[in-house]
């Protein structure tokens, strides 16, 4: 199919007629009782089984995402429009699109992790194993299609950072009134300790051959001051400039804006929670860490192993920074 028509098909076609026969092919997404950044994940696996399999993406509205471009021009799947799908196809990574299956097909993309961890370790929302499907976060041609989607329609405007340091998104979840606290023991690497954070500060340190910093902690935390200080106490001798939100924070409050400040950071400090792993993904850092691997220790957990990158090309990369 030739690559303009297929765009086409990506926004309001004219081929979505009345008549159930004329309805080509189509992909949906499977939306979750998730946050926002949960149902974006969906969202863009989804898209990239369209992109490869060249078929149009039928959106599905969740929190947030009519504030974001990715629901201009959408097709917009009703209840209505699923009565023209005589077929509803659940894909798996053993069942995916076929030209074969006809038109009058939707295929779902299920919901599924990126998280190793929870793949490995975790049951799927219907029970049983994770069904992972095909999606290559290194495409080119899909990540400059998926950042021009997950933009804001309205312009976010953000404070100006320290233009003499190297800034820092450090991603601290909490779980605030949302998460109970068996959430948070089961799933140690969406929920990584101070501890944890503050020793990926100081490999990053060693990274970066202890340039000066700018670290703002984003945190669903009720009181963020209180970690400010505790980082202040424990990088005391070091040239790093610690800032928060000071006022107002919440687990429900400023979600988009703290999800696209984020990624207007040189580094990011993130963990398996879909709030910054999406950022790492759409993000173009000069260096991110993340914890991999996890031990239960008495009282709490440690982290042995972990996932790191440095971008060479990023405008701030320095001749002597390594991993």
């Amino acid at each position: 199919m030739n690559r303009l028509v297929w765009l086409c098909l990506m926004g309001m076609s004219p081929l979505f007629a009345t008549n159930p026969s004329e309805h080509p092919r189509v992909v949906t997404y499977e939306t979750t009782s998730g946050r926002f950044a949960d149902n974006l994940i969906s969202y863009i696996h989804a898209r990239y089984i369209a992109y490869q399999s060249q078929l149009p993406l039928l959106y599905s509205p969740f929190v947030y995402s009519n504030e974001l471009k990715l629901s201009q021009g959408a097709i917009l799947l009703t209840d209505e429009m699923k009565k023209n799908y005589k077929r509803q196809v659940r894909l798996s990574s053993f069942r995916l699109p076929r030209s074969q299956d006809g038109a009058g097909t939707m295929y779902l993309v299920p919901y599924f992790p990126d998280s190793e961890w929870e793949r490995e370790n975790c049951i799927s929302y219907q029970g049983g194993r994770w069904e992972v499907l095909p999606m290559d976060w290194e495409d080119e041609g899909f990540m400059q299609e998926i950042r021009s989607l997950v933009q804001t329609k309205r312009t976010l405007t953000f404070p100006e950072k320290p233009r003499d340091r190297i800034s820092v998104a450090a991603h601290l979840r909490r779980g605030g009134n949302y998460d109970d606290a068996q959430v948070v023991r089961d799933f140690p690497l969406k929920f990584i300790s101070t501890v944890e954070v503050i020793k990926e500060l100081r490999m990053l340190r060693e990274t970066l051959r202890e340039e000066p910093l700018y670290v703002y902690l984003f945190t669903d935390d009720s009181n963020p001051m209180r970690l400010k200080r505790e980082f202040e106490r424990e990088f005391a001798d070091a040239d790093i400039q610690f800032d928060c939100r000071t006022e107002g924070n919440s687990e429900s409050s400023n979600v988009l804006y703290d999800f696209f400040h984020m990624m207007e950071f040189d580094c990011l400090l993130y963990s398996d929670s879909n709030f910054s792993y999406a950022p790492f993904r759409l993000g173009k850092y000069l260096a991110t860490i993340a914890p991999r691997t996890f031990k239960r220790e008495a009282g709490g957990f440690s982290y042995p192993t972990h996932w790191r990158t440095l971008n060479r090309s990023h405008p701030k990369f320095r001749e002597g920074y390594r991993l």
